[in-house]
């Protein structure tokens, strides 16, 4: 029973990120490029262990582990920014934002806690929850006051 118990620890342990703290990383200090907008997704710990794959229109810009941050900077302009699960056929997060060049966004990636109540409702809400458009991810833009609070403790997802 012990050796479960040490192997579900260690798998949890290499879902978190485990790059440097947001603080040692030049995206603290850093300005943003005057033609450039800069996005900071972040992830505290949630239900889901799998990682988040973020998107900025079209094209993916990263995995977002447990306890990490992905920053990427970007085109101002209005943006269209999705979080999914690779690799599963149904179910995007999508949010817009209208970005301007010079400004830093934060942006939290968290489980959609609802999904975990489909079963709860028979078949029918057992292929809801596989059929979902929503995805298994919510993104929430932050000010930069409650997200570098957040930060404090993350470290970059590699």
């Amino acid at each position: 029973m012990r050796s479960i118990f040490f192997a579900l620890l260690l798998s949890l342990c290499a879902c978190s990120a485990s790059g440097p703290k947001f603080q040692d990383t030049p995206f603290a200090v850093q300005p943003v490029p005057q033609d450039k907008a800069r996005l900071v997704f972040y992830r505290e710990f949630d239900a889901n262990f799998r990682s988040v794959t973020l998107g900025i229109d079209d094209s993916i810009i990263g995995a977002l582990a447990h306890r990490g941050f992905v920053v990427a900077d970007t085109a101002p302009g209005d943006r269209r920014i999705s979080a999914w699960v690779r690799y599963t056929p149904v179910g995007k997060y999508v949010i817009g934002m209208d970005l301007k060049a010079g400004e830093s966004y934060y942006i939290r990636a968290s489980h959609r806690s609802q999904r975990m109540l489909y079963p709860l409702f028979g078949a029918a809400g057992t292929a809801f929850f596989f059929i979902d458009p929503e995805g298994e991810f919510r993104l929430e833009p932050l000010t930069a006051t409650e997200a570098l609070q957040d930060l404090e403790n993350l470290k970059l997802s590699e």
